[in-house]
């Protein structure tokens, strides 16, 4: 039996069934189309840009900001992170701080309990975490992870004493209180590692709770300390000028470079970890993984480094 089939002109084979495939509409082996993961990255490359530039507009005209300027250092561990993205939460912390009072911190410094109020440290947030209903088949991988990270037990009850409204008025509050505008919430400032963890939780706390309030922009630690370390460069340039010196101008170098400075800065640090947890991570003997630890930590790494004599100038009383 012949097959009659249509032909190329010249007698060229039969392609009914070989039309060329638009490469935009290609999928991945998750089955996500390659054009709307551009679109994404796309639009993830817009909202950096958008973040730096929100970032340096807080010191660029009034550098002596940076001493005043107050703003919040977030961070949430979770039991795990499943492949789509969904997670697990497990504690959480909020600092609101300035540099203001970085004087008397630098000072106390080896009193660093007793004298933390005396430090920017304006507020201090600390929950456990009501993890949820666990992801079907990811209970053993959240009890691995906890095992070697926080220690955090998964079914306690008794850890969490606040509901999921009362956490998400209580940060509300925390961002409320440094400027309240409605429907644009402050940004909050985490590890540039940590920000898709961080903006998941609050996304998946919210939502629980049932809140309508807008999720605050979650923005980079590290991009923020790197506007605040050349707004004190700035600074000591104008004081500078100002007695006569001849000196140049401070100039902004690779900033990818500078971005990893600022992050092997904020690991680092020669603060007592220990003196920093919460009383369940203190009785563990847990000091890595204790989110309050983390953003006090933080906060402390960030009022040594940019608390010299140029910002304690502009925070005198």
């Amino acid at each position: 039996m012949s097959y009659k089939g249509n032909k190329k002109a010249g007698g060229g084979k039969d392609n009914r069934h070989f039309a060329e495939k638009d490469p935009a509409e290609a999928v991945t082996t998750k089955g996500r189309r390659l054009c709307d993961l551009e679109k994404e990255e796309e639009e993830r490359k817009c909202q950096e840009q958008r973040m730096r530039r929100e970032i340096r507009s807080l010191f660029e005209t009034q550098p002596s900001a940076v001493a005043y300027k107050r703003f919040i250092l977030v961070s949430f561990s979770t039991h795990c992170v499943t492949s789509n993205g969904e997670v697990v939460p497990a504690e959480g912390s909020i600092i609101s701080m300035s540099l203001k009072n970085g004087k008397n911190f630098l000072l106390n410094r080896c009193l660093f309990i007793d004298t933390m109020i005396i430090s920017g440290i304006r507020t201090e947030w600390h929950s456990f975490l009501n993890p949820g209903e666990i992801p079907f088949g990811y209970r053993a991988e959240c009890l691995r992870i906890a095992r070697k990270t926080h220690n955090i037990p998964l079914d306690t009850e008794e850890l969490y004493t606040k509901s999921d409204a009362d956490i998400c008025r209580d940060i509300m509050q925390i961002i409320a209180d440094i400027c309240y505008v409605p429907d644009q919430p402050q940004p909050v400032f985490c590890m540039d590692e940590e920000r898709s963890t961080v903006r998941s939780v609050l996304e998946l706390l919210f939502k629980r709770a049932g809140q309508k309030y807008p999720n605050p922009p979650v923005y980079s630690l590290e991009e923020m300390m790197l506007a605040m370390d050349h707004a004190v460069k700035k600074l000591k340039f104008i004081k500078d000028q100002k007695k006569g010196l001849k000196v140049e101008p401070p100039v902004s170098s690779d900033h990818v470079l500078n971005l990893e400075v600022m992050k092997n800065v904020l690991l680092s640090g020669d603060f007592d970890a220990s003196a920093t947890v919460c009383p369940f991570h203190d009785e563990a003997d847990n000091f890595e993984h204790c989110t309050l630890g983390k953003v006090r930590r933080r906060a402390y790494i960030i009022m040594d480094r940019l608390c010299d004599g140029e910002v304690r100038n502009q925070t005198k009383n």
